[in-house]
């Protein structure tokens, strides 16, 4: 499986330990799912916004053919 090594200052990295050992998970686990569920969060949001356009444009050709009415 293909890795990634990153870097975090001594502070990102304690702060990193303490939550993934108050959630009982290896820390490589907790920064892999954070990394994932970011990642999906952002794609999510881009699709929504996409959609948003989509429904805009949808509606100004709708009102502009009431209004033709």
């Amino acid at each position: 499986m293909p890795g990634l090594h990153i870097r975090f200052t001594d502070d990102e990295l304690a702060e990193l330990r303490r939550r993934a050992e108050a959630e009982g998970t290896p820390v490589t686990r907790l920064a892999h799912d954070e990394l994932v569920a970011g990642t999906a969060r952002v794609v999510h949001f881009a699709q929504v916004m996409a959609l948003g356009d989509e429904i805009a444009e949808q509606d100004a050709e709708i009102l502009k053919k009431l209004a033709e009415l």
